[in-house]
């Protein structure tokens, strides 16, 4: 009957992969947190996106009211 016997490497590869376990857990951890920075950056974009197209939409109104106001005061 053999006697089965812990290797010389036993603990080093142990504490390797609690290392690596580690390691993993804290890129699950931070890679949650930037996708949470990226969807509030996404919602932020699309704020600013819809303030841009309601300014343009204002600015759009304003230039055909003065085109409308600028060929009524043309002289006849």
């Amino acid at each position: 009957m053999k006697i089965l016997t812990k290797c010389d490497f036993h603990e080093d590869i142990k504490d390797m992969v609690q290392d690596h376990e580690n390691r993993i857990r804290d890129l699950e951890i931070k890679s949650a947190q930037v996708l949470e920075k990226m969807d509030a950056v996404c919602r932020d974009l699309q704020s600013v996106t819809n303030w841009i197209k309601t300014l343009i939409g204002f600015w759009l109104t304003s230039m055909v009211g003065f085109f409308i106001w600028y060929v009524q005061s043309l002289p006849r």
